[in-house]
């Protein structure tokens, strides 16, 4: 009986793992920035059970991945944005660091993100780069 126990824990652990969703890996999106050009985001993740890490880069800035979840096949993370002057001398110096916030989910080649930076949240729908 108890090796029976035994090989069903493991057969469910073994299924639990595979519903997962397969987040690693990279992504892109072209949006319309604010100046109505189009603007290419990148996203570079890296998925380790439900801890998520890796790199977003937009209009040449590379931004760490901080607070990574990987929940099923919900993602949230979050970037902080250095901006300019930010933390030294000059516009925006001893301003506190911008956050921002991405929540969604992924599906096979589909990463649909909803991001929040302060008041805003817009809708971010990636697709990865084979």
């Amino acid at each position: 009986m108890r090796k029976t126990l035994s090989t069903l824990l493991v057969l469910f652990l073994t299924a639990l793992a595979a519903l997962a969703a397969d987040v690693s890996g990279n992504w892109k999106a072209t949006i319309t920035g604010m100046d109505g050009n189009p603007m290419e985001v990148k996203m570079a993740l890296q998925a380790a059970g439900s801890v998520l890490t890796g790199t977003v880069s937009v209009m040449g800035m590379d931004m760490k991945v901080e607070n990574g979840k990987l929940d099923g096949d919900k993602v949230t993370f979050q970037v902080k944005p250095q901006m300019p002057g930010g933390g030294g001398e000059g516009p925006g110096a001893g301003a506190p660091p911008m956050v921002v916030s991405y929540e969604g989910t992924v599906s096979g080649d589909d990463l649909k993100l909803m991001v929040k930076m302060g008041e805003n949240t817009q809708p971010l729908n990636l697709k990865r780069v084979k």
